[in-house]
């Protein structure tokens, strides 16, 4: 044979081969892309329930900014939705059977951790006694011979030194974060909502810094490496996976303090009652004179012309909306860039209640707020 007629074929079939190599490469790299990605979970953080969220934490927040009367309720919504998430995590941390991925895991524990500071952190420091006015209330109860006689200097009512823990509604001067008001209202620490979602807060974070240390390794891994969002895509298990668990742990320091804090404040208040029983029971039951019961928000505006108005620290707000859009942002790119499927449509009654009924609480707030600035019961400032 000439070896001038064989050149055409050994170089078709060198093409050949290496056409057949590249296609081989191209699928091999196109299959690999996609195992990275996998079917999520819609009944944890489907899209209706992402969103649900999202909608019920601004809509406290704007309670709390502008509609003091809205807090209560939106504090509740807020640790109902709390409860549901860290009973997820609980359901997908001890039953290895449901196959929950590790990245899975690691989202519902984000939206524990972002509803402990959020909700359950502000919401106890707020009213767990922590100021310089409470602890000179409960030393001037606690040290006072007649105890229920009078008032501690600058204690702004009768039996202030119980701190509204056990007279119900009071007229209170609430000083947050965000706001400043004056209002005529019941203490949500005095309630058992208030305790209640501060014990909550502090159950998630001991749960959740267990399973960052003991539990989340153990879950089952996708296969390509999975990234969590630090300002940029980073390696979940790595050095993130360690900064996490020091965020959990001072989480938990801080909501045991406040906790505690809480508890021996509402101990303080039943001393101080027991101390003088029965007289206290007496007085407590009693109206004071010139006081209408009655219409407490009347009593208010009485004792103080300024009472039911509400500033608005700019400043603040806008830092808890950034913080709240940056959670947003860290959950959203967590997913995308996971490649999760199956997230983002909502077409269930699970997906649709949650989504259905905190965007009615937010436009709720949002009227009521719109009421009181055109009335001129909310001011903003810097």
């Amino acid at each position: 044979m000439n070896p001038a007629q064989s050149t055409p074929t050994s170089s078709a079939t060198t093409s050949s081969s290496t056409t057949s190599s590249t296609n081989a490469t191209t699928i091999i790299a196109a299959s690999s892309e996609s195992t990275c990605g996998f079917e999520g979970n819609s009944d944890i953080y489907g899209l209706g329930i992402r969103v649900g969220i999202y909608l019920q934490w601004l809509a406290a927040i704007a309670a709390e900014m502008a509609s003091p009367a809205d807090v209560d309720a939106a504090q509740a919504a807020e640790a109902s939705y709390q409860l549901a998430m860290f009973s997820g995590l609980i359901l997908v941390t001890q039953d290895l059977t449901i196959g929950v991925f590790a990245v899975e895991a690691f989202l519902v524990l984000l939206f524990c951790f972002a509803g402990v500071w959020v909700g359950s952190v502000p919401a106890a420091a707020r009213t767990s006694g922590l100021s310089s006015g409470w602890w000179r209330r409960w030393w001037w109860s606690s040290s006072s011979s007649g105890g229920h006689e009078e008032d501690p200097p600058g204690g702004g009512g009768r039996w202030s030194g119980s701190g509204g823990a056990l007279t119900g509604p009071i007229t209170t001067t609430r000083t947050t974060t965000t706001t400043t008001t004056t209002t005529t209202t019941s203490s949500s620490s005095s309630s058992g909502a208030g305790l209640f979602r501060q014990l909550l807060g502090c159950v998630a974070c001991a749960y959740g810094t267990w399973t960052l240390f003991a539990r989340l390794r153990l879950l089952p891994r996708t296969a390509c490496d999975e990234v969590a969002f630090f300002f940029a895509p980073v390696r979940l298990f790595g050095w993130f996976h360690d900064m996490f668990k020091a965020f959990f742990v001072i989480s938990l320091a801080a909501s045991t303090l406040l906790l505690a804090a809480e508890l021996v404040r509402r101990g303080a208040a039943l001393a101080a009652v027991l101390r003088n029983w029965p007289p206290a029971m007496i007085e407590l039951s009693s109206p004071a004179p010139g006081n209408n019961h009655d219409d407490p928000a009347a009593a208010a505006a009485a004792a103080d012309p300024g009472a039911g108005k509400t500033t608005v620290l700019l400043r603040h707000a806008l830092g808890r909306v950034a913080a709240w859009a940056l959670f947003i942002v860290a959950v959203e790119l967590t997913l995308w860039w996971n490649a999760v499927r199956g997230v983002y449509e909502c077409r269930t009654f699970g997906q649709l209640f949650p989504l259905v009924l905190s965007a009615s609480n937010l436009v709720g707030v949002c009227r009521r707020v719109a009421k009181a600035v055109l009335a001129r019961k909310v001011s903003f400032k810097l």
